[in-house]
């Protein structure tokens, strides 16, 4: 570690440990301890504490790097997942065929409907992605759907972005891509065509509704895990697990219907605030039903569901 000071004393000790930080004597009256951890971003980070004695220093300074591990622990455990990119012709098929148990051709047969009343964009396209001259553009679309698509669940979703401040700018984005474009960039809605919405079946109007969710969910953060790991000793055999809660859902809010949204997003919150206190009963319940080699699969996201949902 690099002392403070240009000429500090380094303290005759013992090799230390990786990971104990470093301890130098500056003057008489003060010692400083440094910790150099690396970062969850890969850089690393010089931390200090100060004190008038060795022993003091050596107190601070193990405090301070427990508190440090914990927090790059922490933040390590977080996962996040961004919206997934647009629809192309064969992606949306695929979602229409699970959602609504319609034939690809008849799927098509719809958006090239919304297409030539000009709510959509060309739907024959194979890319997921925006050209960067759309891109820079985009909030023409926006504003389009703000002011003339008048579902109110999606006039919410808008709103939010506004009231948070959520950006537009995508250029730099994984969703523009230019070399990724043959003819046709994405099927996304125009924000235009309005006067020709009402004339819609229910089916077209929902169809259309799917595809201005996945286009806004681009504009939303992403999705927020905690990992939650779990290590137990069987007959001096370790058996770890995984599994994880979501504590911020970001683009889910939409991508997922709103009133489970709603429901799981407290759920999950309230999961996480369980975590602590419901720890070891989640690893007397793995005590039960495992056995010595035998595979975890998803036997821990089980018992953590069965254990917070109490």
């Amino acid at each position: 570690c690099a002392p403070t000071e240009p000429h500090p004393e380094l303290v005759p000790r013992k090799i230390r440990k990786s990971g104990t930080g470093c301890l130098y004597q500056i003057n008489d009256n003060l010692w400083e301890g440094s910790f150099f951890p690396r970062l969850p971003g890969g850089k690393r980070k010089k931390f200090n504490v100060y004190a008038e004695t060795r022993d003091q220093c050596e107190a601070k300074l193990a405090e301070m790097i427990a508190e440090k591990k914990a927090e790059i622990a922490e933040e390590k455990a977080k996962q996040k997942e961004n919206a997934p990119l647009l629809f192309n012709l064969a992606e949306i098929q695929n979602e229409c065929t699970k959602r609504f148990k319609i034939k690809p051709d008849e799927t098509l047969e719809i958006i090239q409907n919304l297409y030539e009343k000009k709510l959509v964009t060309y739907p024959r396209t194979d890319a997921r992605v925006l050209s960067t001259a759309v891109a820079k553009v985009i909030s023409k679309n926006l504003n389009g759907i703000a002011k003339g698509y008048q579902d109110e669940e999606v006039q919410g979703y808008i709103k939010k972005m506004v009231d948070e401040k959520y950006s537009t700018n995508i250029v730099k984005s994984k969703y523009v891509n230019d070399s990724k474009i043959t003819d046709h960039y994405a099927i996304i809605p125009t924000g235009q065509g309005y006067e020709n919405f009402g004339g819609l079946t229910a089916l077209q109007k929902d169809i259309y509704k799917l595809i201005v969710k996945r286009f806004l969910c681009i504009f939303y953060p992403a999705a927020e895990y905690n990992k939650l790991s779990i290590t137990i000793n069987i007959e001096n055999e370790e058996f770890s697990a995984t599994s994880k809660v979501c504590t911020k859902l970001g683009y889910l809010e939409i991508a997922k219907s709103k009133q489970n949204s709603e429901k799981n997003v407290d759920k999950q919150v309230e999961k996480t605030e369980k975590c602590d206190k419901k720890e070891n009963e989640i690893s007397e319940e793995l005590l039960k039903v495992l056995k010595k080699g035998q595979e975890i699969g998803n036997t821990l996201h089980e018992i953590i569901e069965d254990n917070f949902s109490k």
